[in-house]
C-alpha cells in the first residue's frame, strides 16, 4: 500500500513540475545566432524576464498533450504590460513551431504569458499591468 500512494504522490509531483511548453528566442532569423529558452509551466503566468534584446525568429514547443490551441504572448516590458504581439494558433504536440513576428515589441521582450485558450492573433498595448513571476533565460 505504502508503494502505491509514494508512486501516486510521485506522478503527481512530476507532472505539477513538467513545462507546459518552452519557448526559445533567436537574435538572428531562420532560428540562427544567440539564442535564449525559457521554459513555460503554468498557464495564465506573467513571466517577467531580463530583456532580451533584438529578437528576430521564435520556436515553439508545445509538451502539453491536453492542450492543442494556445496562445503565446510577448511584452515589451515586465509583468506583461505596454506593446504586445501575440500568436494564437493550435500548436502540434511534441513538434516545434516557428514564428518570426515580433515587430510590435520594438525589438524587446520583457515579459511572456502563455494562455491554454485561441484568441485573435495580433499586435496592441494595454495599460494594467499584471503580478509576475521572474523567469532567468536558459542558454539553447
Amino acid at each position: 500500500m505504502k508503494f502505491s500512494i509514494l508512486a501516486a504522490v510521485s506522478a503527481i509531483a512530476l507532472a505539477a513540475t513538467s513545462d507546459a511548453a518552452t519557448l526559445k528566442l533567436f537574435n538572428l532569423q531562420d532560428e540562427k545566432g544567440n539564442c535564449r529558452a525559457l521554459p513555460l509551466t503554468e498557464y495564465g503566468t506573467c513571466y517577467t524576464v531580463s530583456e532580451f534584446y533584438l529578437p528576430r525568429s521564435a520556436s515553439f514547443l508545445n509538451q502539453d498533450s491536453s492542450a492543442s490551441q494556445m496562445t503565446l504572448t510577448f511584452y515589451e516590458t515586465g509583468n506583461c504590460g505596454g506593446k504586445y504581439t501575440r500568436a494564437s494558433a493550435t500548436f502540434p504536440t511534441s513538434s516545434w513551431s516557428s514564428w518570426g513576428k515580433l515587430g510590435s515589441v520594438n525589438g524587446i521582450v520583457g515579459s511572456v504569458m502563455l494562455e491554454k485558450t485561441k484568441v485573435s492573433n495580433g499586435d496592441g498595448s494595454i495599460t494594467q499591468y499584471k503580478p509576475a513571476t521572474f523567469a532567468q533565460w536558459q542558454n539553447c
